[in-house]
């Protein structure tokens, strides 16, 4: 590989890279072979570059429509969630799946409150884990990390939950969450 042809395609690519940051596109909602297709082509058109932006926001709006029907005021910011309202999906949780989008989070929802202790098991990503009870957050882990080598650790509230809320790693610190805040649920 000639050096000429090396500093093109780098140039390339680091082209592309500011596009999509600039426009706000999403990389990651590109199946592996669009983004290839696209990484390997010399040109793309700005009418042809729109077009695949606008088309991966809205299959991801789509996507957030149909996951994310839910809702939960928390420190003041409302967060679409996406709900595990039964056992399989209690048991599934956040396993194995990519980091949410902004402003997402997973609900849990249980029976009947009580000390329910929660474990990273084959989770890519850090997460805050914050319990809810009688419409107040009643414990919460900030910053639980992905599991290393020695398994996943389980984090055990120091009260009784109804709800637990999981979400991008970051957002308690953020928020300024405490122990006693209120919280507001609005499911359908």
């Amino acid at each position: 590989m000639n050096n000429k042809y090396l500093l093109s395609l780098i140039l390339l690519i680091i082209g592309m890279v500011i596009f999509a940051l600039a426009v706000g596109f999403k990389y990651k909602q590109l199946s592996h072979s669009e983004f290839t297709r696209l990484a390997e082509s010399e040109r793309v058109s700005e009418f042809d570059s729109q077009q695949v932006s606008v088309s991966a926001k809205a299959t991801a709006d789509k996507q957030d429509d149909n996951n994310y029907m839910n809702k939960v005021i928390i420190g003041g910011q409302e967060i679409k969630v996406e709900l595990a309202d039964t056992g399989s999906k209690r048991a599934q949780g956040l396993s194995g799946r990519d980091p949410l989008p902004a402003g997402t989070g997973m609900l849990f929802i249980f029976d009947r409150p009580a000390v329910y202790p929660f474990w990273m098991n084959k989770i890519k990503f850090a997460i805050d884990i914050i319990w809810i009870n009688e419409g107040k957050i009643v414990d919460i882990w900030a910053n639980a990390p992905i599991p290393d080598e020695s398994g996943p650790q389980t984090y055990k509230p120091k009260g009784k939950a109804l709800y637990v809320l999981e979400v991008n790693a970051g957002f308690v610190a953020i928020n300024d969450l405490k122990i006693g805040d209120m919280v507001s649920l609005k499911l359908d």
